[in-house]
């Protein structure tokens, strides 16, 4: 098992650099699913290859706790692991850009226009030059949606033109 010890110790550093980048990224610049899925996967991995490296590496382990100035950084660090992950959470503020496509699509095609600073018949204009169905101005995003067999998100693209 000990022949092993440097493909673990690679592994818990490797894994931490990924995880810590990632983290650092989430926190002050931006997230992706793509780096998220990395993030999450890799902290398993790092977990894993942890747990075998502290396996591996116990009576050493076992030394070094035996020194009380260990507990010195050991107790503070666990104080805050505890306090960040049973800290209340903060409720999300805002409102998710699903949410407000749903109530776009909800609403009549005058008003929507009118609140994107769009001509309806401008709209409409662009619609039906695109081969689409178009109603009067009373029908909703999801009436046009639905008859031209698009998504209302589609639809909406003609009124941010």
């Amino acid at each position: 098992m000990h022949k092993f010890r440097q493909f673990f110790t690679s592994g818990v550093a490797f894994t931490f650099l990924v995880v810590g980048t990632t983290g650092v990224i989430f926190q002050f610049f931006f997230k992706t699913k793509l780096l998220e899925e990395i993030h999450g996967w890799l902290g398993v991995a790092m977990v894993a290859a942890a747990a075998f490296h502290i396996f591996q590496n116990w009576r050493p382990l076992k030394r070094h706790l035996q020194d009380k100035r260990v507990y010195l950084l050991l107790i503070p660090v666990l104080v805050l692991v505890a306090f960040f992950t049973f800290a209340a959470q903060e409720k999300g503020q805002g409102v998710s850009p699903k949410a407000i496509v749903r109530k776009l699509a909800q609403a009549n095609a005058a008003d929507v226009a009118r609140t994107l600073g769009q001509d309806v018949d401008r709209v409409y204009a662009s619609m039906k030059a695109d081969g689409l169905t178009v109603r009067g101005a009373s029908a909703t995003v999801q009436d046009l949606a639905r008859d031209n067999g698009k998504t209302p998100e589609a639809i909406l693209n003609y009124f941010m033109k």
